[in-house]
């Protein structure tokens, strides 16, 4: 066991390392002072296609500030599209900044947390594919970046989820950016990303094995501090 923990910090460092030499890159040519609304090129494999009845602007929420993404409209059945040939785009006009969870983590993301993880690894990412972005993994079988049922997510951000009008998504889109906690959290629309969520605690989403093992923990937790409360309680008759 010690040796595949030993072997998943090094994975994770060299991530890290990584990360940070494309970071320095990528702030050495760009201006990232002002947070763009949209982050779009023009450079597609092709011209990113809408589903029937969807509109890309009209699909933000009422609380977002609203500025439309060019796209055409024209486009073949939903049911012969794939977007992972596609390259990938992205923007913030969804993004829900307001609040926070109940866990004491913000929504809103600080100028640092902008300037010195989300804008560098969102743009990292832009030059791939969805299909190349989808087969990246952390050394082993689990995938960094994937599409997660709303369902499955904490009953709080599925509420928040509907209240910022975003209850016609079924399925969210997660990416792991500068850590293996911190998440970008949003919404697909063919090929564009619709960032909503940053997130720096991994609580959004925990998965099933996790939380049993959080859930015997705090139970552990609580009998330990029973016995400890009985055996005071016992020492304080004898005295």
């Amino acid at each position: 066991m010690g040796k595949r923990r030993e072997e998943r910090a090094r994975r994770e460092e060299e991530q890290r390392i990584k990360f940070e030499e494309s970071k320095k890159k990528i702030l050495a040519r760009m201006n990232v002072e002002q947070e763009p609304k949209i982050v779009v090129r023009t450079a597609f494999v092709s011209v990113p296609r809408v589903a029937s009845g969807h509109d890309l602007a009209s699909d933000t929420p009422r609380t977002a500030s609203v500025i439309p993404v060019a796209v055409t409209p024209k486009a073949p059945a939903a049911d012969t599209f794939s977007r992972h040939q596609e390259r990938m785009t992205w923007c913030i006009t969804a993004s829900d900044k307001v609040g926070e969870w109940s866990w004491g983590e913000p929504r809103k993301w600080a100028d640092g947390e902008w300037k010195e993880t989300i804008y560098p690894g969102m743009e990292m990412l832009a030059p791939l594919t969805w299909g190349e972005i989808e087969s990246l993994n952390s050394g082993g079988s689990h995938r960094m970046h994937h599409e997660q049922d709303l369902g499955s997510i904490a009953p709080e951000a599925i509420q928040r989820w509907h209240e910022i009008g975003l209850g016609q998504f079924d399925t969210l889109f997660r990416f792991r950016i500068g850590g293996q906690k911190s998440h970008a959290w949003g919404y697909i629309l063919q090929t564009h990303f619709f960032f909503v969520w940053w997130e720096r605690l991994h609580k959004i989403y925990v998965s099933a094995e996790k939380d049993k093992d959080r859930q015997k923990r705090k139970k552990d937790r609580k009998k330990r501090e029973n016995e400890k409360k009985l055996a005071d309680a016992k020492a304080k008759k004898r005295r």
